[in-house]
Parts: structure tokens; C-alpha cells; sequence
């Protein structure tokens, strides 16, 4: 199992045409989406927090040693860089997922604001 995040490019995602399917409840069309690719981990696993996150500029350490984290870029940039000079940037409109055991660091580039899904393993049980 890989320990780099995923990048899931979706930017500017309501000026694109391409990808929307109508939603439709019943016979009425209640808008548009767009899916995302995305695959869950095979385990199953628990949302452990939600939130919004905003950072004005620098350099962080940026690790997720018991988490996975699903993040959605709402303003700015950032990069994150990890083992080998492996990177990724990132801008507003793009989803990002990072998985449990990932250690890097994380740059702001451009002031940001972000959603953040951080989720943790089931207990067993």
C-alpha cells in the first residue's frame, strides 16, 4: 500500500461543461453533479472529524499517522512533498486524498481555505 497522497483534479469545476449528469428526484430535474474518482479503503472506516481549515502561508510538517484525510481546496495553493522529491500542487476546486502512514511537508503557497474529512479505521468488534 502506497503512503503518497492521491490527487483528484476537478478545477474550476462549475465553469466546466463536460462531466455534469442532471440529478433528478422523481421527475423533477433538481440540479447537476459531477462525480469524483475516488476509491474507498477496503476496510471499513469512520469519519473521524470534519472541518475547515485555513493557513495564511509557510512551510508545515504534514503527516497522518492514524488518519486518512479527504481534503477539498476552496481558496488558494499549496504543495506537498514527500520521499524521493515526490510532489503534488494543488489549487482551488481540486480534492485531495491522503492516506494513513503518509509523512511529508506541506507548503501554502497562496493563502488558503479548506474542507477537511479526516477519517480513522473501524474498531472491529
Amino acid at each position: 500500500m502506497g503512503t503518497h497522497p492521491q490527487i483528484l483534479h476537478v478545477p474550476s469545476v462549475a465553469r466546466t461543461e463536460s462531466g455534469w449528469t442532471p440529478l433528478t428526484v422523481g421527475e423533477l430535474v433538481a440540479g447537476e453533479f459531477r462525480p469524483l474518482p475516488f476509491s474507498a479503503p477496503e476496510d471499513e472506516s469512520i469519519v473521524e472529524k470534519v472541518s475547515v481549515w485555513r493557513h495564511a502561508g509557510g512551510e508545515l510538517p504534514y503527516a497522518r499517522p492514524v488518519s486518512a484525510e479527504l481534503f477539498y481546496l476552496i481558496e488558494g495553493r499549496v504543495r506537498i512533498e514527500w520521499e524521493h522529491d515526490s510532489q503534488l500542487e494543488a489549487q482551488s476546486g481540486d480534492v485531495v486524498v491522503v492516506p494513513i502512514g503518509f509523512s511529508g511537508t506541506w507548503h501554502t503557497l497562496e493563502p488558503i481555505v479548506k474542507i477537511s474529512i479526516s477519517t480513522i479505521p473501524a474498531v472491529a468488534g
